[in-house]
């Protein structure tokens, strides 16, 4: 990407900022230069993230003056992942995500307003606000089912599941787990996708102690370790909550078979 001089940008920001008759009547050169300031935010986002972030807002501006909404969506969708991924602020992220939905909302590009919700959704679960989690997830459902994208719909399940296991909130981590494989059969890839979501179902039955339950559930996910799609870490994670279910069983020869078989695939992804 080629770098323009900050310094000549911020005083065309500043006269678009002062000549109203400007901006509203020559959205080409507004969406101009909100595209060099994106340019320049995608080039410093690493070093310098404030400033980054910064730009990213001032495009969104500029576009929603342009009247291209999507486009500011989407510069402010990038400013709320700098603020996630560099300056680890979730709570900054959730508010622009707040600001970038209004603007997707607005557009009729159902793919990115789910994807913009399931983003949105991922940050509140990383500060555990069930509230609003509940909200965007019913709003993230509907446009993901007009998608047939039932896939995604259950790893938002799944994602909400493993917030409630990380609270010891086993019954509710269930729930979710429960939902996200019922919903796995309508999916692109139902082995696959019910594959991860009884694998969460194992692993909360195998931590809380609930071993009637997380038994016949070792030969089923057993049968399925070949599924073409399946990642090594999902492999790992059933071996490592076999091993912990044995071992709380006091079967030592189970302990010790499953405990060797997740030292093995953790060593090879090494």
């Amino acid at each position: 990407m080629k770098y323009f001089i900050k310094s000549a940008l911020i005083c065309l920001f500043a006269i678009v900022a002062t000549d109203t008759s400007f901006a509203q009547g020559d959205s080409e050169k507004m969406t101009a230069m909100a595209k060099e300031m994106e340019k320049i935010a995608m080039e410093t986002y690493m070093k310098t993230p404030d400033s980054a972030i910064t730009n990213f807002r001032k495009a969104a501006d500029l576009y929603v003056h342009a009247g291209n909404y999507k486009a500011a969506a989407a510069s402010l969708q990038n400013a709320a992942f700098v603020h996630d991924d560099y300056r680890k602020d979730n709570f900054k992220a959730a508010e622009l995500m707040r600001e970038s939905l209004v603007n997707w909302r607005k557009t009729t590009d159902t793919q990115s307003i789910a994807n913009a919700y399931k983003y949105a959704i991922t940050q509140h679960i990383k500060f555990n606000d069930g509230v609003t989690i509940g909200r965007k997830l019913d709003t993230a459902i509907i446009f993901f089912s007009a998608l047939n994208d039932y896939k995604s719909i259950s790893a938002l399940y799944l994602s909400i599941a493993t917030m409630y296991e990380g609270q010891r909130v086993p019954d509710s981590a269930i729930s979710y787990a429960t939902k996200a494989r019922d919903i796995s059969k309508k999916s692109s890839e139902p082995e696959l996708t019910s594959f991860k979501a009884d694998n969460m179902l194992f692993r909360v039955y195998a931590i809380s102690g609930r071993y009637k339950e997380a038994k016949p559930m070792i030969k089923k996910l057993q049968k399925k370790l070949d599924l073409k799609g399946l990642s090594k870490d999902d492999k790992m994670a059933f071996y490592y909550y076999a091993w912990v279910y044995y071992n709380n069983n006091n079967d030592a020869a189970k302990t010790t078979e499953y405990k060797t078989l997740y030292d093995n695939l953790r060593n090879s992804v090494k």
